[in-house]
């Protein structure tokens, strides 16, 4: 059983002759109408809306700094357009660097003073954490010393300046 539909249900060569009239090609008539679920009246009628291109993105072609889908990537997570076409794209190494800064616990004055006493991570660690020193101390005071004994020796040289 062969059904016949209505002429307002498809599209029609003189519907796609109006179309091309209007400046529609036949492609966009045809992708209005059955994809996109447009009124005929509209679909052959409305001209296709130009684009004015942006000024950002052929600067960015110009400038050669970050590639143009790159370009595309930061405006679609928010990037101001100036901004997007001339920051330099960061190197893996760079990337990297940042994470590692971000991600640390503690300031990275910490980590050097660790590093200069050569206390381990974990020494330095159990005594912030579970022992409860602040981390000046637990950073500065020797691995072979405990807690008691630099104070011991603070409070010497104290009295040595006091009764000198």
């Amino acid at each position: 059983m062969n059904r016949v539909k209505d002429k307002a249900h498809i599209l029609t060569e003189s519907d796609i002759k109006i179309a091309e009239q209007n400046g529609i090609n036949r492609k966009a008539a045809m992708k209005r109408f059955y994809e996109l679920y447009w009124d005929k009246e509209d679909c052959i009628t409305k001209p296709i809306q130009k684009r004015e291109p942006n000024p950002w993105r052929k600067k960015c072609q110009e400038l050669g700094i970050v590639p143009v889908t790159i370009y595309d990537a930061r405006i679609k997570y928010g990037w101001d357009p100036e901004k997007a076409a001339t920051t330099k794209r960061l190197t893996r190494e760079e990337i990297a660097a940042m994470n590692k800064e971000s991600q640390r616990k503690y300031p990275s004055w910490v980590y050097e003073a660790i590093e200069k006493n050569k206390i381990s991570y974990g020494t330095f660690n159990s005594r912030v954490n579970k022992l409860k020193w602040t981390i000046e101390e637990a950073c500065t005071i020797p691995s072979d010393m405990r807690l008691i004994e630099y104070y011991r020796e603070k409070v010497k040289e104290l009295e040595e300046k006091i009764h000198a």
